[in-house]
């Protein structure tokens, strides 16, 4: 039999028999263009390609069945599905977040789960699944471990969390600067949310009685001097960049903050802010219908990727085979948009900055 070189080999999402979406490849060779696709069913041949889809976390399961099946392990373990995969939120990037609990002592066995746990994130990366950037994957000896070291960590991690959970909250006195103390996001919150709606200094009191009789009422800048002393009281210790990284509002000064302590104006979530940003720039341009109806079914894309605090671009979206069946191809998206389509993304990008 003749040789034969492959030209080219692509792949296209298809769908099976029953409806549920498979993989088909088109190889081109010398003697012409031969076709093959993943089968789904239970009645596979032995040398047929297998599927492993991530589905209610099926594709997960499957991997993890396909490891034990070339271990040794006594089974008492628990594989944590961390970040959007354990949200079950669909992201344009999707990479491995995961960790394994098992039940055990002995140093032999230990080794046994990370050799097991390094060839299950092995399976799903082969399957499309990339590595967490930040390792943060069981086959990590720090994220693979045994029942009384989980609880050990969780007792460190909450008695010194990650410095990008806590505020530093200072003293400024003329030229020195003394650390009163490092308190976590959410006690910083709970402790100005208590002191500002609980104060009893008069100008505060006024002031607030002024923005309940009309909600849209103007700072002075003596009114928004009465609050900035206020919040460098001893009690509270805040300036406006602490809160604004508290309440994930960097566009937010101390009068939406004290606003939001009295009960008068709530801060919108960040979700909520990024569908606003998108709904404003929607709006604020003449897109035919068609073209809202397609930015409409990326709203959700650039929620869920906002909220991981992940970056995007559009070359990514069309990788994802799940999106570009919501969408279309890359080709008739631009052609829809009259080619402006990447610049119309950016564009919107700057437009949500939550």
């Amino acid at each position: 039999m003749l040789n034969s070189k492959i030209k080219s080999i692509e792949a296209k999402e298809i769908l099976d028999s029953r409806k549920i979406p498979t993989i088909e490849t088109k190889i081109l060779t010398d003697f012409g263009v031969f076709y093959a696709s993943v089968p789904s069913g239970t009645s596979r041949g032995k040398f047929e390609a297998v599927e492993i889809r991530n589905k209610d976390g099926k594709g997960v399961k499957k991997a993890i069945e396909k490891a034990e099946s070339e271990f040794e392990i006594n089974g008492n373990y628990c594989w944590l599905s961390l970040g959007s995969e354990g949200r079950k939120e669909q992201l344009i990037r999707t990479d491995q977040d995961n960790a394994l609990v098992y039940i055990s002592e002995k140093n032999e066995e230990k080794k046994a789960y990370i050799d097991f746990s390094a060839r299950v994130t092995k399976l799903l990366e082969f399957c499309g699944f990339e590595a967490c950037p930040a390792e943060i994957m069981a086959s990590n000896p720090l994220y693979c471990l045994n029942l009384d070291e989980w609880k050990k960590l969780f007792s460190k991690w909450i008695q010194n969390p990650d410095p990008e959970n806590l505020i530093q909250r200072v003293l400024i006195h003329g030229d020195k600067i003394n650390v009163i103390d490092n308190i976590p996001i959410d006690e910083a919150r709970k402790i100005f949310e208590e002191e500002i709606d609980g104060t009893k200094k008069v100008e505060i009191i006024k002031i607030k009685e002024k923005v309940k009789k009309n909600p849209e009422y103007e700072p002075t800048e003596d009114d928004l001097e009465v609050i900035k002393d206020l919040v460098k009281n001893p009690e509270i210790y805040l300036d406006e960049g602490q809160l604004q990284k508290i309440y994930e509002y960097p566009q937010g000064t101390l009068w939406d903050f004290f606003l939001h302590a009295f009960g008068i104006k709530e801060i919108p979530n960040v979700k909520k802010r990024v569908e606003q940003g998108f709904n404003n720039y929607i709006n604020t341009y003449n897109f035919t219908d068609e073209q809202i109806k397609a930015l409409r079914r990326i709203k959700d894309i650039f929620v869920a990727n906002k909220l991981e605090k992940k970056e995007f671009s559009v070359d990514e979206i069309f990788a994802n085979p799940i999106f570009e069946r919501l969408l279309g191809s890359k080709s008739e998206v631009e052609k829809l948009f009259d080619g402006k389509f990447t610049k119309i993304m950016e564009d919107l990008e700057g437009a949500i900055k939550a």
